[in-house]
């Protein structure tokens, strides 16, 4: 997938809507070079985890976090596939368009098997229809609320039923 970024104050509503607490593990999946770990680590929350695939990406991501004023939870970043990483501990996860559907599939398979059954949130920015797809297979989760923010990209909301 192609690099690019959503703008502070979409990022900023984006993880508003998700409603993060004191409670809350936070990933951002496909995390490039950290903005959005950044800004979740400014809320009160457990931890904020970036995943990044690219060494390159995931070291200026690291530097970025590692200068971020304003801190209110850790924050790290981890280089590695997104579909090998841990997430049982995870409550929240912001994805912004990071790879393709069968990817998204596997990810989601992995999230799936390693939060077994507990509550979790997602918010994907930039929504294919290729996404979606994938999404409506995956019955463990529901699609909550989805609109076009002002980046115009698609963002749809997802969490396991209550």
């Amino acid at each position: 997938m192609y690099y690019a970024t959503v703008t502070y104050s979409c990022t900023r509503s984006v993880l508003r809507k998700l409603n993060l607490t004191e409670a809350d593990t936070f990933a951002d999946v496909g995390c490039g070079k950290g903005r959005v770990v950044c800004l979740a680590a400014r809320h009160k929350i457990q931890r904020a985890i970036g995943i990044e695939y690219s060494p390159t990406r995931a070291d200026v991501a690291k530097r970025n976090v590692a200068r971020l004023r304003g801190r209110r939870a850790d924050a790290k970043i981890v280089c590695q596939a997104a579909e090998e990483t841990d997430y049982t501990d995870v409550t929240a996860l912001y994805f912004f368009n990071p790879f393709e559907p069968p990817l998204l599939d596997s990810v989601l398979n992995k999230i799936r098997s390693d939060r077994q059954g507990r509550a979790t949130r997602m918010a994907f920015v930039m929504e294919s229809v290729g996404h979606r797809e994938v999404f409506s297979r995956h019955e463990w989760l529901t699609c909550c609320e989805r609109f076009e923010d002002g980046d115009k990209h698609i963002v749809a909301f997802y969490r396991t039923p209550k």
